[in-house]
This record gives structure tokens, sequence and C-alpha cells, in this order.
């Protein structure tokens, strides 16, 4: 019998798993105390990229190259299609300025080989590349995989310093990623009090019931972290390390919707579309 591996990395604290199981009544109805401030799940930002194929990504909609190893970064088929240069550390990242702290993402992800790439997706970032920037990169991202020898995955990541860092990660034989294949992924990043952030995410393949419960979550105390505002980004990994990568990832229906602290109150009204 095949068992779920759950990789807990002790930076910090260890994942929590009390609460996860919330929010499952018509994903997120919500929950607002009246005597205190509550946002309504404002979308703060939406992104099809309904260019023509072949635009450069660089420049379009302010989405920007950050660091020097974006290989290749166009439209195509109305997504984003984006691959690293071969490299001792081959990854390519696109950044977005629209702000946010306390948010949840939804976007779809294509892989064209899976069992070489991954996809990361960055809240609260600062829009540096690593160390090769000034700033050096900072935020809080979560990663989809196939590469790794535990097979299908997802996990939790922070960049502070350019240092990326991975609080854990979710393997289950149950995780299928195909080629050219839509999977949709739910990545929240919320203040939860005033020295720790929630991060939590999960992802499905496109036509699926998505999973009531979070597959990662995790408590996170890193002082630098807390309280921060940043922009979105868009990381492209590659396993492979020289000659030219060929083989790209694609990302579509970016939705940003604002979140609240739940103790003042939590709304989240965000939907995924998909366009075609």
């Amino acid at each position: 019998m095949f068992k779920k591996i759950l990789i807990f990395y002790s930076f910090t604290q260890i994942c929590y798993a009390g609460d996860d199981v919330i929010f499952i009544n018509d994903f997120e109805v919500p929950v607002c105390d009246p005597s205190k401030e509550c946002c309504e799940g404002n979308m703060l930002y939406t992104e099809d990229f309904t260019g023509n194929d072949f635009t450069d990504l660089n420049g379009y909609n302010q989405w920007q190259e950050s660091g020097n190893e974006v290989a290749l970064a166009e439209i195509i088929n109305n997504q984003a299609r984006l691959i690293p240069h071969a490299s001792g550390y081959s990854l390519a990242r696109m950044i977005h300025p629209v702000n946010n702290m306390n948010a949840e993402a939804t976007y779809s992800i294509y892989f064209e080989n899976a069992t070489t790439q991954g996809v990361g997706f960055y809240l609260r970032a600062n829009g540096g590349y690593l160390q090769q920037t000034n700033p050096t990169g900072q935020g809080y991202g979560v990663f989809v995989e196939r590469f790794a020898g535990q097979g299908a995955g997802i996990g939790l990541w922070y960049e502070n310093n350019g240092v990326e860092i991975s609080f854990i990660r979710d393997y289950d034989p149950s995780y299928q990623i195909d080629n050219e294949v839509e999977y949709i992924v739910r990545y929240q990043v919320f203040q939860e009090s005033p020295t720790t952030t929630r991060l939590r995410a999960r992802f499905w393949q496109a036509g699926t019931t998505e999973p009531p419960q979070w597959q990662v979550s995790y408590l996170d105390d890193f002082a630098p972290l807390q309280n921060t505002q940043g922009g979105i980004l868009i990381d492209s990994w590659s396993t492979q390390q020289n000659g030219t990568i060929l083989d790209a990832i694609r990302v579509d229906n970016i939705e940003v919707t604002q979140l609240c602290n739940p103790v003042t109150g939590f709304s989240n009204v965000s939907k995924t579309k998909n366009k075609r």
C-alpha cells in the first residue's frame, strides 16, 4: 500500500494541521464580525495573457524579468510560456508589482516535460532574484513539481536575502502530473497573528473536483517576512543544468484576491474561471 510522504523542515515551527480542514462550505463563505473591520474579498489582480502569439512577456502588462536567467518569456495561445537558461541553478523568474500582503492566488499551470520541471508562485515578493539582484529575493512561495525522486508533490517555501528554503513538501502517489495537462493551484498567505503568517496550498487537475483540504499548510514566524507587502512572481525551474533547455512551463488564469486576517474576519470569494 502506498503511503503519503510528508517531509517537514525544522527551520522554524512544525506544520499545523488543526485548522486546515475548514472553508469547505462552497469554498469560503465569508465569516465576519460586524463589530470589526472586515474586507470583502476584493479582486486585486487578474491575468489571462490575451496577447498575440510570440508577444514578449517582458514588458507585457507590467510583467518584468527578474535576474538574468530567462531564456524565453513569451505569450503562446493566451498563456505565459517561460524557459530558464541552463546553468548551475536553472531558474527563470517573472515578476508583477500588484501589491499584496494577505492574499489568495489561483492559477493554471502546464508542464511540457514534467519529469524535469517545477513551477513556483510567490506572494509578498519584493521582486528580487536570489542573490543576483539588489534587493536580494524575498517572499513566500508555493512550488509544484514532479522531477523529485519521490514523485509529484507540492511544497511551501520562503526566500530571504536571496536564499530559498523549503518549509514542507507533500509527495503522494495520488498526485498525477502529466505533460500538457492543465492543473489548478490555490495558494493563500495571510498574517494569522502579529508575529506569524499562515501559508497553505493545494492543486488538482482541471475538470476534477478541488480537494476539500489543504495539501500543505505551515505557520511561519520568521521575523523579516512578517507584516510585509510585495508583488507576485512566477518561477520556471528545470533540472537541466547545461546545454539549451527547450521545454517550458506555462501559466494562465491568474487571480489574486484579498484575504482578511481570520481573527478580524475572513473572506474568500475567488472562483477560478476557464476562459477556454
